[in-house]
């Protein structure tokens, strides 16, 4: 076959790296015939005297199916391109190629048709942190994301404002089972065998503390639940711009400040950790309590967002704020809000608040009556991605109150880390698909420069959740994965005397504590399993006790005594409090239960002072990893037979039909064996048959096992761990 076209370039992405172009090219409407061969040209030019240009990762796609990948992302293309050389790939293996869509008049991926909401749904218009210099990314790694903001800022306003991303439509079908149900009610599998295994450390009382922790920073009305007895109602008259609502969500660290990047960063993983390890949390008794803490924080985050383009994304104003020293229910005027809007956007944090949605609403898809509230979640998280990725800025540009505290590094790992959480939330593989070829353009499969996973670098986990989510990329992934757990043990890796991984003087727990969640993950997923479990239990345990204390408030030997926590550090009330109290040598009169702190210095020394904010200090990003670090452990030690089972998740089911009904399943039902036989007509057990135990109860799952180059079965082989 021999044809040639060209198109106009209608958008382009610059990095330091290389480049991305989008062509439109509506006038090529071949006749393509299942079986037949084709010869697909990718040109490279080049300016005269470009001297050895390192060609970007190429990733070609036809009529919406990617037909080639760059094998080699260190080096994409075969050779070196100078001015006109052209770069010639075959494509030597393209079947039953689909025929019936052409490429969109206007480059927008995530544009779904609002029409496949149902009409009575609500919608978002129904709605009426402590931090330092030090808590920004290493700016060696901020040339990762120099992008041609003139280039894209605009890109896909026309878009209208009611995209809706994932197509959700109730089902009809029966209710979800209730939280009280077995792993064995819940995935179709047969039953886990429990072992109330051992540990060096009673992994159930870290994850009950840590759980605690975020209860202790909750802002607003408590609920009449409340088990922090020394916490009351506060900052009662938060309002927005325009009297909106904005009481509730979380504190950042030890101020009174309502930060939203970092809470939605850490509900996000809290999230991810609930999601991966349920039967932990089910089984110590902790589900419910986890449930409620992502519910304080989601329904914040969905109050904060009071339109579809517009989202507070800070109330208080941090320097006023630590200037005092008080307990937040002496707080009792209106405090300054911040938002973005259309005019002033913030893709990064529009993002991260819309993959904490959407990871969140993973775990309410299980539980019983919450259809509409997951239903809720979703719309919201939809609205947010295409805000991100139709207006296309950093946050920070319109907050300068926040440039000394949480300022972000880069906004394209946000836009794809929330689109990965949608698709595994909605399995629409629309979302799959830009996810996938931004993964490569934009070099988001690079390990960090710093080697972080944190509340402003998404890449570590991005390529961690790509791996759960897309067996059609299962060996990038997982080699991408591997990779970034490989170089953390590598010997150029700072470590101290006692084994802490030690990539920053501030607050360092944090960072090993999330590379140790990723590691697990990636144990559990079949990389390196059992030196990842081995090295990320080793850091754990430093900071349980290892380390010659413990660096948990409330557990184990030693543990710190003053955090630097304003609530928790000064007297009950009517007492007043003031910086003396900061000042003092006595230990906070209340315990706060579960804070991580910040950790020691390189040389393993801590001390436990109040005022040490690099050693003392606490925050939500601290406990989110650990967290989930501490719930895949006491998994291991409960479960350590037992295969994870997928078969819920909506991408999964999705994934084994094109049927229009089970894509837009949003009532939970569609991870039950009998949902799963009705839609694929399979007349045996279906879990026994085609899961082998690692996320085919997932939509996005399943969407990938229809693929021509896939089985039904799960990919992800996790037999021999």
């Amino acid at each position: 076959m021999s044809k040639c076209w060209g198109g106009n370039v209608i958008s382009t992405i610059v990095f330091n790296s290389g480049q991305e172009f989008v062509v439109q090219h509506p006038g090529y409407k071949p006749n393509l015939k299942a079986g037949e061969l084709y010869e697909i040209g990718f040109v490279g030019y080049y300016k005269e005297g470009v001297a050895d240009p390192k060609p970007p990762p190429v990733i070609i796609k036809l009529q919406g199916r990617t037909v080639y990948l760059s094998p080699d992302p260190e080096r994409a293309t075969p050779q070196t391109v100078l001015t006109t050389t052209n770069l010639m790939y075959p494509v030597t293996n393209l079947s039953r190629i689909p025929t019936t869509t052409s490429p969109p008049d206007v480059f927008n991926p995530l544009a779904i048709d609002v029409s496949v909401l149902p009409k009575n749904t609500s919608t978002v218009a129904d709605n009426n942190t402590h931090g330092n210099n030090n808590r920004t990314k290493n700016n060696n790694d901020q040339q990762h994301y120099a992008i041609n903001e003139q280039n894209n800022a605009t890109q896909g306003t026309q878009q209208q404002s009611n995209n809706y991303i994932g197509g959700i439509e109730g089902s009809g079908r029966k209710p979800e089972p209730s939280l009280t149900n077995t792993t064995q009610e819940l995935t179709g599998t047969t039953p886990m065998r429990f072992y109330n295994g051992t540990s060096k450390y009673d992994y159930a009382v870290v994850l009950h503390k840590s759980i605690l922790f975020y209860e202790a920073q909750r802002s607003g009305k408590l609920p009449p639940n409340n088990r922090v007895s020394w916490r009351g109602d506060s900052a009662l008259q938060d309002r927005g711009r325009n009297d909106e609502d904005l009481t509730g969500g979380y504190y950042d660290a030890g101020d009174n400040m309502k930060f939203g990047f970092p809470m939605a960063s850490s509900l996000t993983l809290l999230a991810w950790g609930v999601i991966e390890y349920w039967d932990a949390y089910e089984a110590t008794g902790e589900l419910q309590h986890a449930l409620d803490s992502l519910r304080w924080g989601a329904d914040y985050i969905m109050k904060a967002h009071v339109s579809p383009f517009e989202l507070y994304a800070q109330v208080g104003d941090a320097s006023q704020d630590h200037r005092t020293w008080r307990k937040p229910e002496r707080m009792h005027s209106r405090r300054t809000p911040f938002r973005i809007t259309k005019q002033r956007p913030g893709s990064d944090l529009a993002g991260e608040s819309s993959a904490a949605l959407a990871a969140i609403s993973l775990a309410f898809r299980r539980t019983s009556g919450a259809e509409q509230y997951v239903r809720k979640l979703l719309e919201h998280a939809n609205n947010l991605l295409v805000f991100a990725n139709e207006y296309r800025r950093p946050y920070h540009l319109w907050i300068p109150e926040v440039v000394d505290y949480y300022k972000s590094t880069g906004y394209i790992d946000e836009i794809i880390w929330a689109t990965a959480w949608m698709y595994r939330a909605t399995g629409n593989k629309t979302l799959l698909e830009f996810a996938q070829s931004k993964y490569i353009n934009w070099l988001l499969f690079t390990i960090p420069k710093n080697l972080m996973f944190s509340w402003d670098e998404k890449r570590p986990g991005l390529q961690m959740l790509m791996a759960q989510i897309d067996p059609s990329l299962k060996q990038k992934y997982d080699s991408d994965v591997k990779a970034y757990c490989s170089t953390l043990r590598t010997s150029g890796t700072k470590y101290t005397g006692k084994g802490l991984l030690f990539l920053s003087e501030w607050s360092p727990l944090r960072y090993a504590a999330n590379a140790a969640f990723v590691c697990l993950m990636a144990a559990d997923h079949g990389i390196d399993t059992a030196v990842n479990k081995a090295w990320a239990t080793k850091q754990i345990h430093y900071m349980l006790g290892d380390g010659g204390r413990s660096y948990v408030v409330g557990f184990g030997k030693n543990y710190p005594k003053r955090p630097h926590h304003r609530a928790s550090s000064c007297p009950a009330l009517p007492l007043g409090c003031g910086f003396g109290f900061a000042t003092s040598s006595k230990p906070n009169p209340f315990i706060l239960e579960g804070a991580l702190v910040g950790g020691p210095t390189f040389h393993d020394q801590y001390e436990d002072e109040r005022m040490d904010f690099k050693q003392s200090t606490v925050a939500l990003d601290h406990n989110a990893g650990f967290q989930g670090a501490i719930a895949a452990l006491q998994y291991r030690k409960m479960f350590p037979q037992h295969n994870m089972s997928r078969s819920h998740e909506l991408w999964y089911v999705n994934s084994l039909t094109e049927d229009p009904v089970t894509t837009t399943d949003v009532d939970g039902s569609s991870y039950e064996p009998w949902y799963v036989n009705t839609v694929t007509g399979n007349t045996e057990d279906f879990v026994a048959t085609t899961d082998t135990g690692d996320r085919s109860h997932e939509p996005w799952h399943v969407n990938a096992a229809t693929d021509d180059s896939f089985t039904t079965a799960d990919v992800v082989d996790r037999s021999q761990m």
